[in-house]
Protein backbone atom coordinates (compact mmCIF):
# COMPACT_ATOMS: atom_id res chain seq x y z
CA UNK A 1 0.00 0.00 0.00
CA UNK A 2 1.12 3.58 -0.56
CA UNK A 3 1.83 5.54 2.62
CA UNK A 4 0.55 9.11 2.71
CA UNK A 5 3.14 11.40 1.09
CA UNK A 6 4.92 13.03 4.00
CA UNK A 7 8.62 13.56 4.60
CA UNK A 8 10.08 10.53 6.37
CA UNK A 9 13.56 10.05 7.75
CA UNK A 10 15.49 6.91 6.78
CA UNK A 11 18.48 5.18 8.33
CA UNK A 12 21.16 3.13 6.53
CA UNK A 13 22.27 -0.27 7.84
CA UNK A 14 25.36 -2.41 7.35
CA UNK A 15 23.66 -4.02 4.37
CA UNK A 16 24.07 -0.76 2.42
CA UNK A 17 27.84 -1.00 2.74
CA UNK A 18 27.73 -4.55 1.32
CA UNK A 19 25.63 -3.37 -1.63
CA UNK A 20 27.47 -0.16 -2.58
CA UNK A 21 30.95 -1.12 -1.44
CA UNK A 22 31.42 2.17 0.40
CA UNK A 23 30.42 3.89 3.66
CA UNK A 24 27.74 6.49 2.92
CA UNK A 25 26.55 9.16 5.39
CA UNK A 26 23.00 9.21 6.62
CA UNK A 27 20.68 10.42 3.84
CA UNK A 28 18.03 13.14 4.19
CA UNK A 29 14.29 12.52 4.32
CA UNK A 30 12.23 11.07 1.46
CA UNK A 31 8.96 12.62 0.33
CA UNK A 32 7.08 9.31 0.36
CA UNK A 33 7.52 5.53 0.09
CA UNK A 34 5.59 2.36 -0.64
CA UNK A 35 4.78 0.57 2.60
CA UNK A 36 6.16 -3.01 2.38
CA UNK A 37 7.29 -5.75 4.73
CA UNK A 38 10.66 -7.47 4.73
CA UNK A 39 10.79 -10.98 3.28
CA UNK A 40 12.31 -13.68 5.52
CA UNK A 41 15.24 -14.26 3.15
CA UNK A 42 15.80 -10.55 2.37
CA UNK A 43 18.38 -8.18 3.88
CA UNK A 44 17.42 -4.60 4.72
CA UNK A 45 19.87 -1.86 3.69
CA UNK A 46 17.73 1.17 4.65
CA UNK A 47 14.62 1.53 6.86
CA UNK A 48 12.22 4.30 7.77
CA UNK A 49 12.40 6.03 11.16
CA UNK A 50 8.63 6.13 11.73
CA UNK A 51 6.31 3.73 13.53
CA UNK A 52 6.25 1.28 10.59
CA UNK A 53 10.00 0.65 10.48
CA UNK A 54 9.39 -0.31 6.84
CA UNK A 55 12.25 -1.25 4.49
CA UNK A 56 13.26 1.33 1.88
CA UNK A 57 16.14 -0.68 0.33
CA UNK A 58 16.16 -4.50 0.53
CA UNK A 59 17.99 -7.24 -1.41
CA UNK A 60 18.00 -11.03 -1.66
CA UNK A 61 19.13 -13.92 -3.84
CA UNK A 62 16.66 -15.55 -6.29
CA UNK A 63 18.30 -18.81 -7.35
CA UNK A 64 21.51 -17.76 -9.09
CA UNK A 65 20.23 -14.20 -9.66
CA UNK A 66 19.95 -11.06 -7.55
CA UNK A 67 16.92 -8.98 -6.56
CA UNK A 68 16.92 -5.42 -5.17
CA UNK A 69 13.92 -3.34 -4.19
CA UNK A 70 13.77 0.43 -3.58
CA UNK A 71 10.37 1.50 -2.20
CA UNK A 72 10.80 5.25 -2.60
CA UNK A 73 10.87 7.51 -5.65
CA UNK A 74 14.28 8.19 -7.16
CA UNK A 75 13.41 11.45 -8.91
CA UNK A 76 10.00 13.06 -9.01
CA UNK A 77 7.29 14.73 -6.94
CA UNK A 78 7.70 12.44 -3.90
CA UNK A 79 11.49 12.08 -3.99
CA UNK A 80 11.87 14.68 -1.25
CA UNK A 81 15.28 15.94 -0.19
CA UNK A 82 16.90 12.67 -1.28
CA UNK A 83 16.85 13.79 -4.93
CA UNK A 84 19.06 16.80 -4.08
CA UNK A 85 21.44 14.82 -1.84
CA UNK A 86 25.06 15.01 -3.02
CA UNK A 87 25.61 11.25 -2.49
CA UNK A 88 22.40 10.22 -4.33
CA UNK A 89 24.41 9.31 -7.45
CA UNK A 90 26.77 7.07 -5.47
CA UNK A 91 23.79 5.42 -3.76
CA UNK A 92 21.85 4.53 -6.90
CA UNK A 93 24.97 3.65 -8.92
CA UNK A 94 26.10 1.25 -6.19
CA UNK A 95 22.68 -0.40 -6.08
CA UNK A 96 22.60 -0.81 -9.87
CA UNK A 97 26.18 -2.15 -9.88
CA UNK A 98 25.34 -4.78 -7.28
CA UNK A 99 22.21 -5.84 -9.17
CA UNK A 100 24.12 -6.20 -12.47
CA UNK A 101 26.71 -8.44 -10.82
CA UNK A 102 30.46 -8.46 -11.01
CA UNK A 103 32.19 -6.96 -14.01
CA UNK A 104 33.69 -9.29 -16.61
CA UNK A 105 37.37 -9.85 -16.14
CA UNK A 106 37.94 -10.77 -19.81
CA UNK A 107 40.94 -9.18 -21.51
CA UNK A 108 40.43 -6.41 -24.02
CA UNK A 109 39.38 -7.52 -27.50
CA UNK A 110 37.30 -10.51 -26.32
CA UNK A 111 33.55 -10.96 -26.23
CA UNK A 112 31.79 -14.10 -24.90
CA UNK A 113 28.22 -15.09 -25.79
CA UNK A 114 25.92 -17.97 -24.98
CA UNK A 115 22.76 -19.21 -26.72
CA UNK A 116 20.35 -22.11 -26.20
CA UNK A 117 19.14 -23.62 -29.48
CA UNK A 118 17.83 -27.09 -30.40
CA UNK A 119 18.53 -28.43 -26.91
CA UNK A 120 22.19 -27.37 -26.98
CA UNK A 121 23.93 -24.62 -25.00
CA UNK A 122 26.31 -22.90 -27.43
CA UNK A 123 29.06 -20.80 -25.80
CA UNK A 124 31.38 -18.82 -28.10
CA UNK A 125 34.41 -16.60 -27.50
CA UNK A 126 34.93 -13.96 -30.20
CA UNK A 127 38.36 -12.38 -30.65
CA UNK A 128 39.12 -9.03 -32.24
CA UNK A 129 41.33 -9.76 -35.28
CA UNK A 130 42.73 -6.20 -35.22
CA UNK A 131 43.73 -6.40 -31.55
CA UNK A 132 47.06 -8.18 -31.29
CA UNK A 133 46.80 -8.99 -27.58
CA UNK A 134 43.32 -10.55 -27.84
CA UNK A 135 44.63 -14.05 -28.50
CA UNK A 136 44.53 -16.15 -25.31
CA UNK A 137 47.78 -17.56 -24.00
CA UNK A 138 46.24 -21.00 -23.44
CA UNK A 139 43.14 -22.91 -24.48
CA UNK A 140 40.04 -21.44 -22.80
CA UNK A 141 37.85 -23.82 -20.80
CA UNK A 142 34.30 -23.95 -19.48
CA UNK A 143 33.70 -24.81 -15.84
CA UNK A 144 30.18 -26.20 -15.86
CA UNK A 145 27.87 -26.84 -12.92
CA UNK A 146 24.91 -29.13 -13.67
CA UNK A 147 21.95 -29.14 -11.33
CA UNK A 148 18.79 -31.27 -11.63
CA UNK A 149 15.84 -31.57 -9.24
CA UNK A 150 16.33 -34.39 -6.76
CA UNK A 151 20.07 -34.89 -7.45
CA UNK A 152 23.23 -33.17 -6.19
CA UNK A 153 25.05 -30.72 -8.50
CA UNK A 154 27.83 -32.04 -10.73
CA UNK A 155 30.91 -30.09 -11.81
CA UNK A 156 32.54 -30.57 -15.22
CA UNK A 157 35.49 -29.02 -17.07
CA UNK A 158 35.14 -28.70 -20.84
CA UNK A 159 37.67 -27.38 -23.34
CA UNK A 160 36.72 -24.93 -26.08
CA UNK A 161 37.54 -25.71 -29.72
CA UNK A 162 38.60 -23.42 -32.54
CA UNK A 163 35.80 -23.08 -35.12
CA UNK A 164 37.34 -20.19 -37.01
CA UNK A 165 40.37 -17.96 -37.21
CA UNK A 166 39.01 -15.66 -34.49
CA UNK A 167 36.36 -17.76 -32.77
CA UNK A 168 36.20 -20.57 -30.20
CA UNK A 169 33.10 -22.56 -29.33
CA UNK A 170 31.83 -25.13 -26.87
CA UNK A 171 28.52 -26.96 -27.45
CA UNK A 172 26.95 -28.53 -24.36
CA UNK A 173 23.89 -30.84 -24.74
CA UNK A 174 21.10 -30.14 -22.25
CA UNK A 175 18.94 -32.89 -20.77
CA UNK A 176 15.46 -32.72 -19.28
CA UNK A 177 14.88 -30.29 -16.44
CA UNK A 178 18.50 -29.67 -15.47
CA UNK A 179 19.96 -26.18 -15.09
CA UNK A 180 23.46 -25.31 -16.33
CA UNK A 181 25.68 -22.62 -14.81
CA UNK A 182 28.72 -22.14 -17.10
CA UNK A 183 31.82 -20.07 -16.34
CA UNK A 184 34.35 -19.17 -19.02
CA UNK A 185 37.90 -19.38 -17.74
CA UNK A 186 40.70 -17.96 -19.92
CA UNK A 187 43.50 -17.66 -17.41
CA UNK A 188 44.10 -17.69 -13.68
CA UNK A 189 42.59 -14.21 -13.29
CA UNK A 190 40.29 -13.92 -16.31
CA UNK A 191 36.88 -15.51 -16.18
CA UNK A 192 33.25 -14.76 -16.98
CA UNK A 193 30.20 -16.33 -15.34
CA UNK A 194 27.21 -16.65 -17.63
CA UNK A 195 23.57 -16.56 -16.62
CA UNK A 196 21.98 -19.92 -15.72
CA UNK A 197 20.47 -21.76 -18.68
CA UNK A 198 17.70 -24.36 -18.90
CA UNK A 199 15.34 -25.73 -21.53
CA UNK A 200 11.97 -23.93 -21.73
CA UNK A 201 10.43 -27.09 -23.23
CA UNK A 202 11.50 -30.42 -24.67
CA UNK A 203 13.31 -30.12 -28.04
CA UNK A 204 10.81 -32.41 -29.82
CA UNK A 205 8.04 -29.89 -29.11
CA UNK A 206 9.95 -26.99 -30.66
CA UNK A 207 8.18 -25.33 -33.63
CA UNK A 208 9.70 -26.29 -37.00
CA UNK A 209 11.96 -23.83 -38.74
CA UNK A 210 11.06 -23.55 -42.47
CA UNK A 211 14.52 -22.33 -43.45
CA UNK A 212 16.37 -25.05 -41.54
CA UNK A 213 15.81 -27.83 -44.09
CA UNK A 214 16.84 -25.67 -47.05
CA UNK A 215 20.01 -24.49 -45.35
CA UNK A 216 20.93 -28.07 -44.41
CA UNK A 217 20.43 -29.26 -48.02
CA UNK A 218 22.49 -26.37 -49.33
CA UNK A 219 25.31 -27.24 -46.94
CA UNK A 220 25.25 -30.91 -47.94
CA UNK A 221 25.20 -29.98 -51.65
CA UNK A 222 28.18 -27.68 -51.17
CA UNK A 223 30.22 -30.37 -49.40
CA UNK A 224 29.35 -33.15 -51.88
CA UNK A 225 29.35 -31.12 -55.10
CA UNK A 226 25.60 -31.46 -55.71
CA UNK A 227 23.43 -29.24 -57.89
CA UNK A 228 19.86 -28.05 -57.55
CA UNK A 229 17.28 -30.13 -59.46
CA UNK A 230 14.04 -28.34 -60.24
CA UNK A 231 12.75 -30.79 -62.89
CA UNK A 232 12.42 -34.33 -61.55
CA UNK A 233 12.44 -35.90 -65.02
CA UNK A 234 15.90 -34.55 -65.73
CA UNK A 235 17.37 -36.59 -62.87
CA UNK A 236 17.02 -39.89 -64.75
CA UNK A 237 18.52 -38.43 -67.92
CA UNK A 238 21.63 -37.22 -66.10
CA UNK A 239 22.37 -40.44 -64.23
CA UNK A 240 25.69 -42.00 -65.38
CA UNK A 241 25.51 -45.34 -67.15
CA UNK A 242 27.15 -48.20 -65.32
CA UNK A 243 27.56 -51.89 -66.08
CA UNK A 244 25.55 -54.14 -63.85
CA UNK A 245 26.20 -57.84 -63.28
CA UNK A 246 23.04 -59.95 -63.46
CA UNK A 247 23.05 -63.44 -61.98
CA UNK A 248 21.95 -66.20 -64.37
CA UNK A 249 21.27 -68.70 -61.60
CA UNK A 250 17.50 -68.00 -61.32
CA UNK A 251 16.98 -68.43 -65.08
CA UNK A 252 18.97 -71.65 -65.14
CA UNK A 253 17.02 -73.05 -62.20
CA UNK A 254 13.70 -72.26 -63.90
CA UNK A 255 14.85 -73.88 -67.15
CA UNK A 256 16.03 -76.99 -65.29
CA UNK A 257 12.70 -77.21 -63.51
CA UNK A 258 10.78 -76.99 -66.81
CA UNK A 259 12.94 -79.75 -68.36
CA UNK A 260 12.44 -81.91 -65.27
CA UNK A 261 8.63 -81.55 -65.49
CA UNK A 262 8.66 -82.34 -69.23
CA UNK A 263 10.64 -85.48 -68.53
CA UNK A 264 8.07 -86.59 -65.94
CA UNK A 265 5.24 -85.83 -68.42
CA UNK A 266 6.93 -87.89 -71.13
CA UNK A 267 7.47 -90.87 -68.84
CA UNK A 268 3.86 -90.83 -67.67
CA UNK A 269 2.05 -90.13 -70.95
CA UNK A 270 4.53 -90.88 -73.79
CA UNK A 271 3.20 -87.87 -75.67
CA UNK A 272 6.41 -86.99 -77.50
CA UNK A 273 7.17 -90.61 -78.39
CA UNK A 274 3.67 -91.00 -79.83
CA UNK A 275 4.17 -87.94 -82.01
CA UNK A 276 7.44 -89.39 -83.35
CA UNK A 277 5.80 -92.77 -84.14
CA UNK A 278 2.94 -91.06 -85.93
CA UNK A 279 5.40 -89.12 -88.05
CA UNK A 280 7.26 -92.35 -88.98
CA UNK A 281 3.97 -94.03 -90.00
CA UNK A 282 2.96 -91.14 -92.25
CA UNK A 283 6.19 -91.29 -94.29
CA UNK A 284 5.80 -94.93 -95.62
CA UNK A 285 2.13 -94.31 -96.29
CA UNK A 286 3.00 -91.37 -98.55
CA UNK A 287 5.52 -93.59 -100.45
CA UNK A 288 2.98 -96.44 -100.97
CA UNK A 289 0.22 -94.15 -102.18
CA UNK A 290 1.00 -94.65 -105.97
CA UNK A 291 0.87 -98.45 -105.57
CA UNK A 292 -2.51 -98.26 -103.82
CA UNK A 293 -3.91 -96.02 -106.54
CA UNK A 294 -3.14 -98.56 -109.31
CA UNK A 295 -6.41 -100.56 -108.88
CA UNK A 296 -8.14 -97.52 -110.33
CA UNK A 297 -6.34 -98.28 -113.56
CA UNK A 298 -7.69 -101.74 -113.30
CA UNK A 299 -11.17 -100.30 -113.19
CA UNK A 300 -10.40 -98.36 -116.32
CA UNK A 301 -9.01 -101.57 -117.75
CA UNK A 302 -12.31 -103.34 -117.15
CA UNK A 303 -14.14 -100.49 -118.77
CA UNK A 304 -11.83 -100.77 -121.72
CA UNK A 305 -12.45 -104.54 -121.85
CA UNK A 306 -16.20 -103.95 -121.90
CA UNK A 307 -15.69 -101.46 -124.65
CA UNK A 308 -13.74 -104.02 -126.60
CA UNK A 309 -16.46 -106.62 -125.96
CA UNK A 310 -19.14 -104.29 -127.19
CA UNK A 311 -17.06 -103.56 -130.18
CA UNK A 312 -16.87 -107.26 -131.11
CA UNK A 313 -19.56 -106.84 -133.72
CA UNK A 314 -17.35 -104.52 -135.63
CA UNK A 315 -15.21 -105.90 -138.34
CA UNK A 316 -11.95 -107.45 -137.34
CA UNK A 317 -8.86 -105.50 -137.88
CA UNK A 318 -5.90 -106.68 -139.75
CA UNK A 319 -3.01 -108.47 -138.14
CA UNK A 320 -1.00 -105.35 -138.28
CA UNK A 321 -3.46 -103.68 -135.96
CA UNK A 322 -3.41 -106.28 -133.17
CA UNK A 323 -3.67 -104.79 -129.70
CA UNK A 324 -1.05 -105.76 -127.19
CA UNK A 325 -2.33 -106.77 -123.70
CA UNK A 326 -1.55 -104.27 -120.88
CA UNK A 327 0.72 -105.29 -118.07
CA UNK A 328 -1.11 -106.53 -114.97
CA UNK A 329 -0.40 -104.68 -111.68
CA UNK A 330 1.56 -106.46 -109.04
CA UNK A 331 -1.14 -107.04 -106.42
CA UNK A 332 1.19 -108.84 -104.03
CA UNK A 333 3.34 -105.72 -103.51
CA UNK A 334 0.27 -103.59 -102.77
CA UNK A 335 -1.10 -106.04 -100.22
CA UNK A 336 2.31 -106.28 -98.57
CA UNK A 337 2.51 -102.50 -98.20
CA UNK A 338 -0.98 -102.33 -96.64
CA UNK A 339 -0.09 -105.12 -94.26
CA UNK A 340 3.02 -103.29 -93.09
CA UNK A 341 0.95 -100.13 -92.47
CA UNK A 342 -1.55 -102.05 -90.34
CA UNK A 343 1.21 -103.72 -88.30
CA UNK A 344 2.87 -100.35 -87.64
CA UNK A 345 -0.41 -98.85 -86.52
CA UNK A 346 -0.95 -101.71 -84.12
CA UNK A 347 2.52 -101.22 -82.66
Amino acid sequence: MWQRPSPTAIALTAGMTALTGQQLPQPPTVGGYNLCYLRPEATSAATTQDDNQAPVVASWQAGSGRVLCYTGEADGKYAGQLAAWQHAGDLFAGLARWTAGAQDALPAGMVATQRVRDGVLDIRLHLDPEYQQSSPSGTPAIRLLRSAPGSPPKAELLSMLWVGADELACRIPMNGRETLLPTLQIGPNAEKTFAPACLPYSPEFAPPDPAKGKSALSQVATMTGGVERVDVNSIWASLPRKHRMVSASPSIMVLALVVFLLEILERRTGLLAGLRRRKRVMQPTAQAAPAVARPRRRGRRRGAARTEKNAGSQPETTGAEETQPESQPDESSTFEAMRQVRSRRRR
